[in-house]
């Protein structure tokens, strides 16, 4: 009884330092840090008020979501739901915090599973080990509660879990994000790293796993589009159908710099070679064929990384785990034992909170202030009439514009992919017109159309008149172009706060004779 309450209470630990530090990490921001929490919680409430009988994103027509009835994170926004009742900040920000809970008990409940007396620490490690991962730790998206799913996969996949926990994994990682073909990837790795380390692995596990993820597909309300769609974001995002990357993408779907990778990864690097180290004078934690496994997976998600910083999510928590099977049963020499602990959690409590202070840095910097979004929600509601389309020039911007305007109509939000996959040439319509101020339907054109007829014509394409932009001192193309303009574009409203502002511009009627001339299209998108 005594050691079953002590391993509760190690887990409990696990849990409320990381929802403590995520907690810290939001109240040192003013808004949310990041576009996807609002626009999961506005969606979460979307789906209540539809009676749960909302398909897809109606309020993004021109996307991929708007007509084919897909939500690629459905699962996700049903889990959001109870959070939705404390409004979209605080419901967001606790919805983080029980996220980074999860994600650390269950990755202390795995270690513990897999042999290590001492889980919680290296259950926390991530936080100390990544900037990148302690920042996105807290935010209501659903990336981070798939990071126990494929670890438990790798697992069962090396023999070391039941192949049940391959199948649920699989199952809740298909309705819970598009990433899901993971899940069997890394039980097929935990396969591959048992073998290479002398054990049989579970070939189970995989069957399992993929009819988890089948049964996920098929259970889903939107199944007869869903893979269709999910696929051609993932091709799109990660210019699988392209030769060269899309603008305007966040920084998940861009490759990475071996320096920045090896600045988020150098501890968790020292700390899984420290283990390895203090294991070769006593017992490994872990198994052979899991110790492989964790490797192998390490091996393979470092590299994808520098692909797409969308592999970054999984490296951090890898790392923890290696080291966690790596470290002895046996603790540390009597030498190593009186000063090496201590010095690695004090590197580990700077490392956190210099992570805690970039976090809010970074958070502080992305959206600006909701009072912003309130006070232009007014000026939009006593101009714009409900149901009509607002022509953003940031479409991660739009996500906390929708939570405050839920019944507007939008050209796209987050990911730009998602207006691309749909109609490449409406999507470089929309981005030539923000950021050239001219007329082009393809990635580029030669003596395309420019000025204020050029940008008309764009807004006019989304069947729209009415533009949000941001107030900044250093104007894009479409604001430059529009204030030069009055004939036009009319500055109808505006909000600022904190050194950042957003307007409200309306089209007007176009006069006579100014039709806007064809553009000449170059080499395609």
């Amino acid at each position: 009884m005594l050691e079953a309450g002590r391993r509760r209470a190690e887990l409990a630990i696990a849990g409320a330092l990381a929802f403590a530090f995520a907690a810290a990490c939001a109240s040192g921001i003013e808004g949310l840090g990041d576009s996807d929490p609002y626009r999961h919680l506005q969606t979460a409430r979307d789906l209540v008020r539809s009676g749960f009988r909302l398909r897809g994103a109606p309020f993004l027509p021109f996307t991929l979501l708007g007509s084919s009835g897909v939500d690629l994170w459905l699962g996700f926004h049903w889990l959001m739901v109870p959070f939705t009742a404390l409004g979209t900040l605080w419901g967001a920000r606790l919805a983080g915090a029980a996220i980074a809970a999860f994600a650390a008990v269950a990755l202390a409940w795995l270690l513990r599973r897999l042999g290590q007396e001492r889980p919680a620490a290296f259950a926390l490690a991530p936080l100390a080990i990544s900037p990148f991962f302690a920042f996105r730790d807290h935010l209501a998206r659903p990336t981070h509660l798939t990071v126990p799913l494929v670890l438990a996969g790798l697992a069962a996949g090396a023999g070391e879990l039941h192949p049940g926990f391959a199948f649920a994994a699989a199952f809740l990682h298909g309705l819970l994000h598009l990433s899901s073909p993971l899940s069997p990837f890394f039980v097929l790795l935990g396969i591959a790293g048992a073998r290479l380390g002398g054990g049989r692995g579970s070939l189970r596990a995989l069957l399992w796993s993929i009819a988890g993820l089948a049964l996920a597909f098929l259970v889903r309300p939107d199944r007869a589009q869903y893979l269709t769609v999910a696929f051609l974001h993932n091709a799109t995002t990660l210019d699988l159908l392209a030769r060269e990357s899309l603008p305007n993408s966040g920084l998940e779907a861009k490759p990475l710099g071996a320096e920045f990778l090896l600045a988020e990864t150098w501890f968790g690097l020292a700390l899984l070679a420290g283990a390895w180290g203090a294991s070769r004078g006593g017992t490994p934690a872990g198994s052979r064929a899991m110790r492989a496994s964790a490797l192998l997976a390490i091996g393979l998600v470092l590299p994808l990384s520098l692909r797409t910083a969308r592999f970054l999510d999984y490296v951090p928590p890898l790392l923890a785990l290696g080291a966690g099977l790596f470290w002895p049963r046996e603790g540390l020499r009597e030498g190593a034992r009186r000063f090496l602990p201590a010095a690695v959690a004090v590197c580990a409590a700077v490392l956190a909170a210099r992570n805690l202070s970039i976090a809010w840095e970074v958070g502080n910097g992305n959206l600006g202030p909701p009072s912003t979004y309130e006070r232009l929600a007014e000026e939009v509601r006593a101009r714009v009439p409900p149901g009509s389309l607002l022509f953003t020039d940031d479409t991660f911007r739009t996500a906390p514009i929708y939570a405050s305007l839920p019944e507007y109509r939008y050209i796209s939000m987050a990911d730009p992919s998602l207006l691309h996959a749909a109609n490449p040439g409406l999507f470089w319509q929309w981005h030539h017109a923000v950021h050239d101020g001219t007329y082009c339907r393809a990635r580029r054109c030669d003596g395309a159309p420019s000025g204020s007829e050029a940008v008309a014509g764009a807004v006019r394409a989304f069947s729209s008149e009415w533009i949000v932009t941001d107030a900044s001192p250093h104007p894009s193309a479409i604001v430059r172009v529009m204030a030069g303009a009055p004939d036009r574009f009319e500055l109808v409203g505006g909000a600022q706060a904190g050194g950042f502002g957003l307007v409200l511009w309306h089209l007007k009627p176009a006069s006579p004779g100014s039709a806007l001339a064809a553009p000449r299209a170059g080499s395609g998108g």
